[in-house]
């Protein structure tokens, strides 16, 4: 298995105008069931390893192992196991030390799925010619409000501004991901599991092996959430740190729906269901909750539902239809908000002048399709200009995928799309891909 850690290297090293075909050309030339095993261990988010960080010196620096069996060995163990204890840790850092000094970091990187060389599942899929990695997707809603006039009935629910995950049990317990589906490690998640599990034990008949809750975790507001979820995925966080989460869930769907890419089970089977498994809940619960729901039989109904849920501080509603789960972004579920937000990726920045001289002035951002183009100068604290410098300082501002706020989509004075009045929000660290601009209104 040395050979593939040093394939897996080498695509680390590739930069510049081409590499991702470089990339992938290394992956054919180099194609061997090893190097398939590391891939899948480091990228398909449903094995799950539980491994977040390790502490590497209980192991002893042998140096020249080439044991794939006992690397196998140990992940079936860590895939069939609760948790990582603390045997299991000790052997995956003997396991991994006795690889050449050289080569431990990127096999501990594949072990903790912590691997980033810079290739997507995409590319990696395309290079092995079939599908290797799983690449799911959640549902998705579409911004084309027109589409609820056509509607029979309009299902409503609140739009929260948080962070969007699914909870999925397997083996007995919860697997926590983001909509980019990076795992949030079961133990960060402590509050929110011990509720969930109440679920699972009021509804002994039914068997939750295999299905997801959907929905979005909130806390104080979308900055401290994001802010936690964030060192939570680097494993830089403390036993308390789920203890003001907010799980909440607004869907119920089985994993095979998330490789077929749709469902079979109508909206309004699936949260009829929802509302079944939490009947028998003799207690209301802090850290998980349902959704509130409404129907509405016209446009009108619902408008006066969304008014007066934003002149309450609310931000918005998702109207959905009777439809099935899609796993993408779908027309069944429409987003109405005041205001609105999207997901740009940053192109560079321009330095700061007078008070923010020495931090970032404005950054400058793009849709998925470089068409529209925005300088955003407005929302920054002073924790996100320290952070901008240390993205800097490490070269990875350029390429951030980062949350804006706005009023309207416009074109400035140049004729280019742009946006009107945009705030930063945050640094995406659920999503790799800035949106579109057919679904930025």
């Amino acid at each position: 298995m040395i050979k593939e850690l040093q394939t897996l290297q080498e695509i680390s090293a590739c930069t510049g105008k081409g590499s991702q075909e470089q990339m992938q050309r290394i992956l054919r030339q180099n194609l061997t069931p090893e190097l398939e095993f590391l891939l899948e261990v480091a990228y398909n988010p449903f094995i799950v390893t539980k491994l977040n960080k390790l502490d590497m010196t209980v192991g002893v620096v042998f140096g020249t192992s080439d044991n794939f069996q006992a690397v196998k060995d140990l992940v079936e163990k860590l895939k069939n196991s609760k948790a990582a204890n603390k045997e299991l840790r000790e052997e995956a850092a003997w396991v991994i030390s006795s690889f050449p000094s050289d080569l431990q970091q990127t096999l501990y990187d594949v072990l903790t799925k912590n691997l980033n060389i810079g290739i997507q599942a995409k590319s990696i899929n395309k290079a092995v010619g079939r599908e290797l990695i799983p690449n799911p997707s959640l549902m998705l809603s579409e911004d084309d409000v027109e589409l609820i006039e056509k509607w029979d009935t309009i299902y409503c629910e609140h739009k929260y501004d948080g962070v969007r995950i699914i909870a999925l049990y397997k083996n007995g317990d919860f697997q926590y991901f983001t909509r980019n589906f990076n795992q949030v490690p079961t133990e960060h998640m402590k509050y929110v599991n011990d509720e969930l599990h109440k679920v699972i034990s009021a509804n002994p008949n039914f068997d939750f092996e295999g299905w997801f809750f959907d929905g979005e975790l909130t806390d104080h507001d979308r900055k401290s959430v994001s802010g936690k979820l964030n060192r939570m995925l680097k494993g830089k966080v403390d036993g308390e740190i789920s203890k003001e989460f907010m799980f909440n869930i607004f869907d119920f769907e089985e994993q095979k729906v998330l490789s077929a890419g749709k469902g079979k089970i109508k909206y309004i089977d699936r949260r009829n269901t929802l509302d079944i498994l939490w009947s028998h809940l003799t207690e209301k619960q802090s850290h998980i909750c349902l959704s509130e729901r409404w129907s509405f039989n016209s446009v009108n109904e619902m408008m006066q539902r969304f008014n007066e849920i934003v002149k309450q501080g609310g931000e918005g509603v998702i109207c959905k239809d009777n439809g099935v789960y899609e796993c993408k972004r779908s027309r069944s579920w429409i987003k109405l908000k005041e205001i609105n937000d999207c997901d740009l990726v940053v192109k560079g920045f321009i330095p700061g002048e007078g008070r923010r001289t020495g931090y970032v002035g404005s950054l400058i951002c793009e849709d998925s399709t470089g068409r529209l183009k925005v300088d955003v100068g407005s929302g920054f604290t002073d924790a996100d200009l320290e952070m901008f410098n240390e993205l800097i300082n490490k070269n990875e501002l350029v390429g951030k995928i980062v949350a804006l706020q706005y009023n309207l989509s416009i074109q400035d004075k140049h004729g280019n799309n742009s946006l009107f009045l945009p705030r930063f929000i945050e640094v995406r660290s659920d999503k790799t891909e800035a949106d579109n601009i057919k679904n930025i209104k």
